[in-house]
């Protein structure tokens, strides 16, 4: 860990101690720490209200070390019917926030790479996920990332949209239109 990162945290929990810590405090937290600190944001997440939950999200997408896929399992883990929702709410403002985080393509690229593992399983996972919006996301990082798990993912999100058309007779909502 390095002294910047143990500052950080070590100010976080002093901080917490004096007053609760705001959704923007955890995001700046999350943004400087790094994976050796992933079991504290998963708790984060798992306990928290929703803003908080977004900003540790998007502060993590934003961390140094691009290295987020303990939190892409964690957030898969607790998939369930019941938590779909908010699940995939959780994993689109991530993975949103990565591309935001990093516009240029190699930047992009690189986040992917740092996190293939986990990514390649959101990918393959794709056909279980309800939320058009995370589709988007996934099919914007598959169309980047390239390789076999990223041409599946794009067939099957044709394939969905196909059938919707045929399910609707031709009517989309918006959220499916951007696929």
């Amino acid at each position: 860990m390095s002294s910047t990162t143990a500052f950080a945290l070590a100010s976080a929990l002093l901080l917490a101690l004096a007053r609760p810590l705001s959704a923007q405090d955890w995001e700046g937290i999350a943004a400087s720490s790094g994976r050796s600190q992933d079991a504290v944001f998963e708790n984060v997440i798992a306990t928290t209200n929703l803003d908080t939950q977004l900003a540790v999200c998007r502060g993590l997408a934003r961390r140094a070390d691009s290295d987020v896929q303990q939190i892409i399992r964690f957030l898969r883990e607790q998939y369930s019917p019941g938590t779909a929702a908010h699940t995939e709410l959780l994993l689109r403002w991530l993975l949103h926030s990565a591309r935001s985080s990093h516009p240029a393509e190699q930047d992009l690229r690189a986040w992917i790479g740092a996190n293939a593992d986990a990514v390649n399983d959101l990918l393959a996972d794709m056909d279980r996920f309800r939320s058009p919006m995370l589709g988007v996301e996934l099919v914007d990082l598959a169309v980047i990332a390239g390789g076999a798990a990223s041409g599946r993912a794009i067939m099957e999100a044709g394939a969905r949209t196909v059938a919707r058309l045929r399910d609707t007779g031709g009517l989309l909502s918006s959220e499916e239109t951007a696929l």
